[in-house]
């Protein structure tokens, strides 16, 4: 639907109407929010917004104004004219247009039926507060409010169950001990704080409007002093009902020391150092940091350490408590292995791998894209054992040699075939076998000098 034309008089219940468009489309998922029209979309709506706001103050700056200043439909400027002689103007122009109405009533009665039907703009805009012009009240939504609507009532009741098992322990413990023995309160904690986390990204919001200071946003393993912080925070802002307690006895603050690996990639041409949070967006996402899968094997296994310091590949991300101890442990020989879902490495790096080689190719089915649940995706050991001989008998990587930058995997991929071409041409006793070897050399020489041009 076309959205109308604004002026003084519409501006705003169409402010009203936009923001409303606005939060709805910042609340959808990144698959909606495409079909929405993605970031043209949204930046039409604030575009609107602005113009609103605009038109609002001129408004409050001109309240006897019809229209804006220097609007084609304006009355010309009189001397010595002021609100009374507008006013005036204005009532010339109904009562011409009344009567201009009443005559084509009488030529045509269907036009005088309608027009009775018709509830005529009152001649005077209303007026209260001593004479002020009225405006309809635009409400800002708290951002707090906006956080409150998005966690639900079993997010909420989950922590809370899990908080009143471990309380009396949590109080007794160094604040800076890693979570992970609360293992039902940690990952309540987590749902919570990755829902903040998104809110706080779809709407641009920022930690500091919001007293945000759980730590655990920024990466590395959770803490106990992020789930007293998160507790803290959510009784404050109203969101859950308890008592703030007071810090441990005897506890001190202990400054955040960075556990992150020095992992470098390349992005956009130039090497960047991962932190946590990079690493979490490379597993998570399937179009980000793509160089992730170029770096070799040990920045790959780095990826599957998730910010609560479990190892898991991307298909068993989501899989928990008994599901996960439950899990088949494979024979030794497809060793090494990931700690917690106990998938072999070589089998989690080539998943991510597919991941990220086909994330930008149409038609192919993604993660976290047009509603697809990632458990239609999910992979086994021995699925991956299958592609892995597949993707080998037909380019001669394994998957340490497809871990590699592009230019290197393609050099393989291309030695590989011409190999291949020189047996096969061997083996029909072919006059071009010799042909093959001459290329074959004749590639080495030339990936040489490209390699020293550069």
């Amino acid at each position: 639907m076309e959205n109308p034309d604004l002026n003084v008089n519409n501006a705003a219940v169409e402010l009203e109407k936009t923001d409303h468009l606005l939060k709805a489309f910042s609340k959808k998922n990144k698959a909606d929010r495409k079909k929405a029209g993605g970031t043209p979309y949204k930046e039409r709506l604030e575009e609107r917004i602005a113009k609103c706001h605009a038109l609002i103050g001129q408004s409050t700056m001109n309240s006897n104004a019809l229209t804006l200043p220097g609007s084609p439909n304006d009355s010309p400027i009189i001397p010595g004219g002021g609100p009374q002689h507008s006013e005036q103007l204005s009532k010339e122009v109904l009562d011409a247009r009344a009567a201009a109405a009443a005559a084509a009533a009488q030529q045509n009665p269907a036009i005088g039926s309608a027009l009775n039907d018709l509830e005529l703009p009152p001649s005077k805009r209303s007026r209260a507060n001593n004479g002020q012009p009225m405006h309809r009240k635009i409400i800002e939504e708290d951002p707090i409010d906006v956080i409150a609507n998005s966690i639900n009532a079993r997010m909420i009741s989950t922590f809370t169950t899990a908080w009143r098992t471990y309380e009396t322990v949590l109080q007794k413990v160094n604040p800076s001990t890693t979570a992970e023995g609360f293992e039902d309160l940690y990952e309540a904690a987590i749902d919570i704080i990755d829902q903040v986390g998104k809110v706080v990204e779809d709407l641009g919001l920022s930690y500091a409007e919001l007293k945000w200071n759980v730590e655990y946003m920024d990466g590395g393993p959770v803490k106990v002093s992020d789930l007293i912080a998160l507790r803290h925070w959510l009784i404050a802002s109203g969101i859950m009902v308890g008592d703030i307690q007071p810090a441990p006895a005897g506890a001190k603050e202990v400054k955040k020391v960075s556990t992150e690996p020095k992992i470098k990639i390349l992005v956009n041409g130039k090497k960047r150092t991962m932190t946590s949070a990079m690493m979490t967006e490379a597993r998570t996402n399937p179009k980000m940091f793509p160089g992730c899968v170029e770096a070799g094997m040990k920045t790959v296994a780095a990826i599957f350490t998730n910010r609560s310091g479990r190892k898991k590949c991307v298909s068993c991300d989501s899989i928990r408590g008994k599901a996960l101890d439950s899990k088949p442990i494979p024979p030794p020989s497809d060793g090494p292995f990931l700690a917690d879902c106990k998938c072999p490495l070589r089998g989690a790096a080539l998943e991510l791998w597919m991941i990220k080689m086909t994330a930008h190719m149409e038609g192919i089915p993604q993660r976290g894209v047009d509603d697809i649940k990632n458990k239609r995706l999910a992979l086994n050991p021995d699925t991956l054992k299958l592609i892995a001989g597949a993707v080998q008998a037909v380019s001669g990587h394994e998957v340490e040699t497809l871990l590699e930058p592009e230019v290197t995997r393609l050099e393989l991929t291309v030695h590989w075939a011409l190999k291949e071409l020189t047996l096969i041409a061997d083996h029909n006793d072919s006059q071009y076998a010799a042909s093959f070897r001459h290329l074959l050399t004749r590639f080495k020489e030339t990936m040489v000098a490209w390699e020293k041009e550069e």
